[in-house]
Formats: C-alpha cells, sequence, structure tokens
C-alpha cells in the first residue's frame, strides 16, 4: 500500500510539471529529480518553547539526523510538530517509528518521537531512497547538581596537622610541616603532586594558614610577623619591609579606580601603651604603607576563608567565617575595597550557621560554603551560597551535597583550577587527619559550550 501511495504522489508531481510546460512553443525536456536528501529540519511543540530555536544537524553521510546541543534536563518530548525541507518540494517521507505502523508524513504533520525513529526519504523517480535515523538528544544528568569524585586518598604528605593547597602560574602547590621543616609538593595537575627541591629561601617558621596567591605570585608571614613573597611559590623567597609585625594577613587588592596593587594586613601596633590589632595595607610596587583603624571584635582573625571578586568596577576581598580574638566562630562576611576600611555585611538574617573550619569560595558567580565543624560538634554536611556578594545565605537543594562516601571535615584546603569548573578539597580532619583529595563540579561546567 505505501508503494502504490508513494507512487501516486510522484506522478501527480509529474503531471503537475508537464502541464506547467504545455503552452511552451518549444519542446521541454522534464528531468525527473532523483535527490533523496533532505535539507533541512526544525521540531517544535507549544509547551516547548526551547525546541523551536533548537538546531537540528543532518548527517548526509552518516545518516543521522540530531541536535548537538542537547535539551534541557527532564524536558519531555513526545508529540511535536515536524517541517522540513527537500529538493523535490513534495511530500515524500515516510515515517518509519520504533514501533506500530509507517505512515507518510508533510511537513507540519504532528509525529511521535520521544524514542528513535528512522524518516525514509524517497527521490521523486520513485526509486532512490535514503534513510535516516532521528533522535533527540535531552540532558540525562541535572545541569545544576554538584558531583564529587574522589581522586586521591591515604597520602601521608597530606597526612599532617598543617597543610595549605594553593593555586599558582597554572600549578598546584602544597605547603606541608614535617619535624619543623616546610616541604612543598607541586604539579600541574592535583593527582600528580610530587616533593619538590627548593632553594631553602622559604622559612621554616612560615605561617602556612596566611600562605595565599595573587597575579604577582605568593605571599605569607611567618611566626613573628615578618612578610615574606616569592614570584612562583617555590624558590626566591624574600623578606618585604614592614614598619609594623604582621598578625594576619587579610588578602590581595588589585588595582582599581580607588585603590593601588597591593596586600591587605593586620598588623601589631602600641596605643597608648597597650598592643592593638590595626588594619593596614601595603602597596604592591613603592612599598608605601598606610594604617587604618582598630580591628573591631567581631573581626575574624583565623580560620576564615579569602574570596576576591569584583564589585562595581573595583576589586573587593571578602572574608568569610573564620575565628574572632575570644575563639569564637563567626557566621559573618566582612568586604573591603581598599584594605583599610572594613564592613560587615550580614544582618542578622540570612546567615549561615556558625562553624570552625569551613570552606568558602567564588564558584559560577555565586559565593559557596561548605565544609566546616558546627558548634554542637558534627560536621556540616549542607552547602549553602550567596548570590549578593555574601550579605545574605541560603542552603542550597541537597543535590550540592557531597554523597555519603565522603568523609565530613574541617580544616580542608580548596583551590579551583584556572577554568574555574572544578574545584578541589585536599586534606582537612575529622575524627583523624584526612590524607584525601576530591574533585567537584557543577555537571553544566562540563557541557560544551
Amino acid at each position: 500500500m505505501h508503494i502504490k501511495t508513494v507512487f501516486y504522489i510522484f506522478c501527480c508531481s509529474i503531471l503537475v510539471l508537464l502541464a506547467s510546460c504545455l503552452g511552451n512553443s518549444d519542446v521541454d525536456t522534464i528531468a525527473v529529480p532523483n535527490d533523496s536528501e533532505l535539507l533541512s529540519l526544525t521540531l517544535s511543540h507549544d509547551s516547548i518553547p526551547d525546541l523551536a530555536k533548537t538546531v537540528f544537524s543532518i548527517d548526509q553521510r552518516n545518516n543521522l539526523i540530531f541536535n548537538h546541543d542537547s535539551l534541557a534536563y527532564q524536558t519531555q518530548v513526545e508529540k511535536v510538530i515536524v517541517k522540513y525541507t527537500n529538493s523535490t518540494g513534495i511530500s515524500n517521507v515516510l515515517f518509519l517509528p520504533t514501533e506500530g505502523d509507517s505512515v507518510w508524513i508533510a511537513s507540519g504533520d504532528s509525529l511521535d518521537v520521544s524514542k528513535k525513529v528512522s524518516l525514509r526519504v524517497y527521490a521523486a523517480d520513485g526509486i532512490k531512497t535514503k534513510l535516516y535515523s532521528l533522535w533527540v538528544n535531552v540532558h540525562q544528568i541535572d545541569p545544576d547538581s554538584v558531583q564529587y569524585r574522589n581522586l586521591l586518598e591515604n597520602q601521608n604528605f597530606i597526612k599532617n596537622t598543617e597543610v595549605k593547597t594553593i593555586a599558582c602560574g597554572g600549578n598546584y602547590l602544597l605547603y606541608t610541616r614535617d619535624n619543623s621543616i616546610v616541604y612543598i609538593y607541586q604539579s600541574d595537575s592535583i593527582k600528580n603532586l610530587s616533593l619538590m627541591r627548593h632553594d631553602g629561601s622559604i622559612p621554616n617558621d612560615l605561617d602556612l594558614s596566611s600562605i595565599q596567591s595573587c597575579e604577582h605570585g605568593v605571599f605569607a608571614v611567618n611566626a613573628a610577623g615578618d612578610f615574606y613573597f616569592s614570584d612562583n611559590g617555590l624558590t626566591g623567597w624574600q623578606q618585604k619591609t614592614a614598619p609594623l609585625p604582621i598578625k594576619v594577613v587579610l588578602g590581595f587588592l588589585k588595582e582599581s579606580s580607588i585603590q593601588k596593587t597591593g596586600y591587605a594586613f593586620i598588623v601589631k601596633k602600641t596605643v597608648n601603651g597597650e598592643q592593638k590589632n590595626v588594619f593596614a595595607f601595603m602597596d604592591y610596587s613603592s612599598g608605601n604603607w598606610k594604617e587604618g583603624a582598630e580591628v573591631d571584635e567581631d573581626f575574624p582573625l583565623s580560620g576564615f576563608s579569602v574570596i576576591n571578586s569584583e564589585v562595581m568596577f573595583s576589586q573587593q576581598i571578602a572574608l568569610v567565617g573564620g575565628v574572632n580574638a575570644l575563639g569564637e566562630a563567626l557566621d559573618l562576611v566582612w568586604t573591603t575595597q581598599n584594605g583599610i576600611h572594613w564592613a560587615k555585611l550580614n544582618d542578622t538574617e540570612g546567615r549561615f550557621p556558625k562553624m570552625f573550619g569551613a570552606n568558602a569560595f567564588l564558584y559560577d558567580d555565586e559565593y559557596y560554603l561548605l565544609n566546616g565543624k558546627l558548634l554542637d560538634g558534627s560536621y556540616n554536611k549542607k552547602v549553602y551560597y550567596s548570590i549578593d556578594k555574601g550579605r545574605t545565605w541560603k542552603e542550597k537543594a541537597e543535590k550540592y551535597w557531597a554523597p555519603s562516601s565522603y568523609p565530613l571535615r574541617q580544616n580542608a584546603s580548596l583551590v579551583m583550577d584556572e577554568k574555574g569548573a572544578n574545584f578541589y578539597i585536599v586534606g582537612g580532619e575529622n575524627s583523624t587527619i584526612l590524607g584525601d583529595v576530591w574533585q567537584a563540579f557543577l555537571n553544566k561546567k562540563t557541557f560544551a559550550d
């Protein structure tokens, strides 16, 4: 029945072509097209707005029709309107479903494409055909969920009480202290960190928790409050002159309209015969020094996370969480755009829980916070986030949390890759010192652009 139908269509089409030529005085030779290729295909559905915008590629060599850019996760694609173009200008497509009878379709007909289907296209001569496989790609994983992978475990060089991991110049650097000696492990892959020979310039009393990286290199302070800098974080560590002992390294600011490039600190200063903690800023190029006000009692002195971001065309340092001078865990965020004046962002509402040793970082244009030990002694398993640069915080859905196989922890190192796609959690502690490395990423970060 199908063959008779297609020949009927072809014959009618040829008769139309002949009739259009009867008025000509010259004798025309009518060439019957024998092209059996589809030129284009689109799908649409009123309840799936993105479907009409989706480009379907036609692979003529392999006889495939598909969309490179998958539709959104959990999109239900069943009966859709199909439109196509071909070189013959006639309805010459036979729809072959996985189950059920085949039917002839015209452009604009409704088809069920919930399963892989085939389209057989006939040339106008009724003989030549081409069979295409058509399928609609839909993301099979939730793009807005986080995957966690255990990359390394039980690494002895990570299982120390003092470990700090940073990224610098395309490399990962892990600093650890063993028997009062600082060792440095380095690699361009977090999985392949290896012990490096260094020139001995790094002081063994360096405060590893103070180590930070910037576009110019790596900086930190030692136990005496001396400031040190290295271009590559491995060799050439040099002491930089500071007029006052540095107690805490707060961060690094890039140059902006309101501030030069430089470092933000807390320094010890004698005020009216008493030792006070005072904010200070040192210019990167000149070494010029500025001092600010005394440090607020609710300001963190340790255990905080540093986030650098841009706000209103200026650079900002945000300190998330941490522990104040009284040893109290904080649920606050402090920010500065000049290293001297700091503002406390959080109101009484929209805070994350008070905890020790959490990790906060900038990811997917949001502030994330995970890990940490809560005040009741349990470990935080949730993920918190802020879309307004740390002012208010909410709890992420469970699909962002680490799996049950992930050991909850505090005092871990967390470092980002250069592309901002993956973040790595290194070491930390719970009931024991952990020697593992975990990779985590939003699924949508792995999707092709």
